[in-house]
């Protein structure tokens, strides 16, 4: 495992780039003037629990994927305002102190440079008007923590599957269970 500590912020001991598994770790290089590119290869995980923190980690080491882990919704807003990178895919908790999952996912959709990234709410609660809110905010996806690290990892890979620009999902699609 390959750390990159990330820069130009001031919650550094918060940011770590975690490369599992993956050939080439890279961020492209862009002028966010002209094009923002989604890495392909990384996404993004916020929670403030370090339990959860550790499970989410130990699943991506089985996935050929770059995970950035994030102490808190407030840093991982933080990140996605400045890039690079831009992860393909955010996790967000919705339980968090400071800046809670909600606000995440407004913040996201109210800003013209992010709005368009993906956002996986990945929460406890299987309260049906906590998803419904979710969705309504603009989530695409609401997936229960699983009970283990082999349902996490089936979690994590089926939305490494979804083809984002054209999933539109009904409330029961939005729901995803990992059996």
């Amino acid at each position: 495992m390959r750390h990159y500590s990330a820069s130009d912020t001031e919650h550094e001991e918060h940011m770590k780039i975690r490369c599992f598994n993956v050939k080439h770790c890279f961020f492209e290089s862009y002028n966010l003037a002209e094009n923002l590119i989604m890495h392909e290869n990384l996404i993004f995980y916020a929670d403030d629990d370090k339990d959860e923190l550790f499970i989410f980690e130990e699943a991506v080491k089985e996935i050929d994927i770059a995970l950035q882990t994030f102490h808190g919704g407030e840093v991982l807003l933080h990140a996605l305002n400045h890039p690079p990178p831009l992860p393909r895919l955010v996790f967000v908790d919705l339980k968090m102190p400071i800046l809670d999952g909600y606000d995440v996912i407004k913040a996201v959709r109210s800003s013209d440079l992010i709005k368009y990234v993906p956002i996986v709410v990945f929460s406890t609660s299987k309260n049906i008007d906590t998803i419904s809110k979710c969705m309504s905010l603009g989530a695409n996806l609401y997936i229960t923590k699983p009970m283990s690290l082999e349902l996490t990892i089936k979690a994590i890979q089926f939305t490494l599957c979804i083809d984002w620009d054209n999933f539109h999902p009904t409330l029961e699609q939005f729901y995803y269970k990992p059996e």
